[in-house]
């Protein structure tokens, strides 16, 4: 299991030209899942993620994250 993850200013997710989810500024996680990957690995790497201190504070430094209340995550596999 590989994940890119990605700050963005904003995003989306298109299905037949239908917009079915919309983001601004958090964080976008492309996600790429292999056979051999288990339920343990999935926790693993959404726990890693929920976590990374990545988002500024009011002093500019990095050190909020999704798990502070920064908001939802897309994830494309």
């Amino acid at each position: 299991m590989k994940a890119v993850i990605q700050r963005v200013s904003s995003g989306s997710v298109r299905i037949d030209g239908e917009t079915v989810g919309a983001i601004n500024k958090r964080l976008l996680v492309l996600l790429g899942v292999a056979d051999g990957d288990s339920e343990s690995d999935v926790r693993y790497l959404a726990e890693k993620v929920c976590h990374l201190r990545i988002f500024p504070n009011e002093k500019s430094k990095f050190y909020r994250a999704l798990s502070d209340g920064e908001g939802s995550v897309p994830v494309i596999s």
